[in-house]
């Protein structure tokens, strides 16, 4: 037992992990990427000028009926589950699947999240805006899954999406892989109005808060680069992995997502196992139980 014990810390390479934590704070401080930054700040501002122009338009509640009423021409279960990516606990699993390659993207999701929290709960408190579900009768909309009735400005899951999207899009190299990023977080905004929980003006702020929080996030992680530590590090992967585990109970108020939700928490168990060195250990410990299991049935034949 001790024996597989010692195996286990070894197999860890917390060693390793240092060295990497440090290699990739020197090419985060190195890279510091500013016309990525004023990238995103421009598509904030573009959310934030659509938003404006709503407004101005027709008021706050412009365009939701129009684009809630596509709902009635998609599967449910599709608009639950694409939604429900954009629930803070799903968005801190699947950062688990980026820790290990790029330990930077860890430290700075992590200070735009609280960044992203603090902007979006105070404005949700300053505002206190009502959701489609206290103004609209249920016969006048499509509304999917649990009901929420107030602080509807601006849309957390939008800000949430958007804080993972730009995270990466400010790390990858290629342009390509910048626009499905930036694809994927706006389908899964949109959809916070095909399920009736927002107002297309929540979203397009929230997005922009989201791309905002981000661009500060990596502001102040260059200044202050303590997520690079091995402890700091470990205790933000332990809270990842931990938001993962919880996906097994978890499914946001979206009932049909909850096998989805099971699904990527076994995901987010692999991945851990994987990167930080378990499946070694675990490979030869059913490897030696499969070879005594062999030796035991041979003796007992013979």
């Amino acid at each position: 037992m001790t024996s597989l014990f010692q195996q286990i810390i070894s197999n860890l390479k917390f060693a390793q992990l240092r060295q990497e934590l440090a290699v990739s704070k020197r090419l985060f401080i190195l890279n510091f990427q500013s016309k990525k930054l004023l990238s995103l700040l421009h598509t904030a501002i573009v959310f934030i000028a659509i938003s404006a122009i709503l407004f101005a338009s027709n008021g706050y509640h412009t365009g939701f009926q129009t684009i809630n009423n596509v709902s009635g021409y998609l599967p449910e279960s599709l608009l639950q589950i694409i939604t429900f990516l954009g629930d803070s606990t799903v968005a801190l699993a699947l950062m688990l699947f980026f820790a290990r390659k790029n330990p930077a993207t860890l430290w700075v999701v992590f200070v735009a999240a609280i960044i992203g929290m603090m902007i979006s709960h105070g404005m949700k408190d300053y505002f206190a805006m009502l959701r489609p579900a206290s103004v609209l009768a249920s016969t006048e909309f499509y509304i999917i899954g649990k009901p929420v009735y107030l602080g509807s400005f601006p849309s957390g899951h939008s800000l949430t999406i958007f804080v993972f999207v730009a995270t990466l899009m400010y790390f990858s190299s290629r342009k390509q892989t910048q626009l499905w990023l930036l694809l994927f977080g706006m389908t899964i905004s949109l959809s916070r109005v095909l399920v009736g929980a927002h107002w297309p003006i929540d979203i397009l702020i929230g997005s922009a808060l989201g791309l905002i929080s981000t661009v500060l996030a990596v502001t102040i992680c260059q200044r202050f680069t303590i997520g690079f530590n091995l402890v700091i590090h470990l205790l933000l992967l332990t809270l990842l992995f931990a938001a993962g585990l919880s996906l097994f109970q978890h499914d946001g108020g979206y009932p049909l997502a909850a096998d989805f939700a099971k699904l990527l928490a076994w995901f987010t168990l692999f991945v851990v196992i994987k990167d930080y060195g378990l499946n070694n250990v675990i490979t030869k410990t059913l490897a030696s139980t499969h070879l005594l299991h062999k030796m035991h049935k041979i003796k007992r034949n013979n």
